[in-house]
């Protein structure tokens, strides 16, 4: 669930990415499993999909990565903690530069991303190291960001940048077309694509949780390239003017989903 070039809380993350996991959930009850799938999920974040994921393949292989290394150490205590009776695995490494981690070529029989994919500028680059590593045959199933995602969040985060005078201060999400995601995957040698969208807005009771969720899941990227009176000054604007744009307590979402197989 998560990656970008900017570190993570991961007990923060965990605390409000309630939306992301359901989101995950109800992505590994549509897929078809057979029990004995050796699965990568690529992205993982702190392993909060671990259990549901271990659950579908009692007789199979878990294979956690994601580049955040505060990420994988809290995915590496919830694999102690859980004690699984299948053998599973947290590993550093980065969606956008598979070639480079120690995974083994055709090896896994499914790559599952959830809320993931839009940290990785490069998806050509992601989708040919998910080739690499799927058996022939192997499935991509994906969801993560699609190209209308979090518009009005956006807009009212560039507002408040404007206010701020940091402008130039730079976005890490990367959102593309359903035709340009669909290219990508048939360049790359997948087969069976199907890539579809859709809306899934998330509302919350009141402004200290949605001010709460959109520090940790859209803000903190710019913590790093702000000085501390505007680092500060973004999150105390940022809610309202977002309110403003969206009339509630909301979030745009609009997801992209992936199937393919190789």
């Amino acid at each position: 669930m998560a990656t970008g070039n900017f570190d993570w809380d991961a007990g923060e993350y965990d605390a409000v990415a309630r939306v992301q996991e359901r989101w995950g959930r109800e992505l590994i009850a549509r897929i078809e499993w057979s029990g004995e799938e050796s699965v990568l999920d690529a992205g993982c974040g702190s392993g909060q999909l671990l259990p549901y994921l271990a659950e579908k393949i009692p007789h199979g292989r878990l294979t956690c990565l994601d580049r955040d290394g505060g990420m994988i150490e809290a995915a590496r205590q919830r694999i102690r903690a859980l004690k699984l009776a299948i053998p599973v695995d947290a590993v550093l490494g980065d969606i956008a530069a598979l070639e480079m981690t120690p995974l083994r070529p055709a090896s896994f029989d499914l790559v599952f991303s959830n809320a993931a994919l839009h940290w990785v500028p490069d998806k050509l680059r992601a989708f040919a190291g998910f080739s690499r590593l799927l058996k022939p045959g192997g499935r991509v199933v994906a969801q993560y960001g699609g190209e209308k995602n979090i518009q009005r969040i956006r807009a009212a985060l560039y507002r408040v940048l404007r206010e701020l005078g940091a402008a130039a201060a730079q976005e890490r999400w990367s959102f593309q077309s359903v035709e340009q995601t669909k290219e990508q995957l048939k360049t790359c040698g997948f087969r069976d694509v199907r890539v579809w969208e859709n809306e899934a807005p998330a509302t919350f009771p009141d402004r200290a949780a949605f001010a709460r969720f959109c520090t940790v899941v859209f803000l903190r990227s710019y913590q790093s390239q702000l000085p501390p009176p505007q680092w500060e000054a973004l999150q105390a604007r940022f809610p309202d003017v977002a309110r403003e744009l969206l009339g509630g307590w909301r979030v745009d979402y609009v997801r992209q989903n992936l199937e393919a197989r190789r």
